[in-house]
């Protein structure tokens, strides 16, 4: 059985931000399928930390967050609700389902590679 260690709020912190800036610049060069395997390798390295899941879950859309707001920053916000109205859905649910689904693939990747790594 593997030990489990209970982590201080500045090292949860840490691995957030720190996840949160490997996710960015990750999806940014190779696409957002990088995310799982990401999240997945996370999941099995970090040993013995609890909510793993929970982790990359809240890195991904702090960092997926950012790409939106920056994004909206760059071609702005008519440009997005343009976008948004093309798939036919308001500009708020687009960026919610685009963070919801980031949320769920880091989430089952670092929950599946902390299973594997029993």
């Amino acid at each position: 059985m593997i030990e489990t260690v209970k982590l201080a709020p500045w090292e949860v912190a840490l691995r957030v931000v720190a996840l949160a800036l490997v996710f960015v610049i990750a999806t940014v060069w190779l696409g957002w399928w990088c995310v799982p395997v990401i999240a997945f390798a996370y999941g099995a390295t970090d040993r013995g930390v609890r909510r793993r899941g929970a982790i990359a879950g809240a890195s991904v859309v702090i960092a997926w967050g950012a790409m939106l707001l920056w994004d909206a920053h760059a071609v702005g916000v008519t440009g997005s609700a343009r976008a948004a109205g093309v798939v036919g859905v308001p500009l708020e649910a687009l960026a919610f389902v685009t963070l919801g689904f980031g949320l769920l693939l880091a989430w089952c990747g670092a929950v599946i590679g902390a299973a594997v790594r029993r």
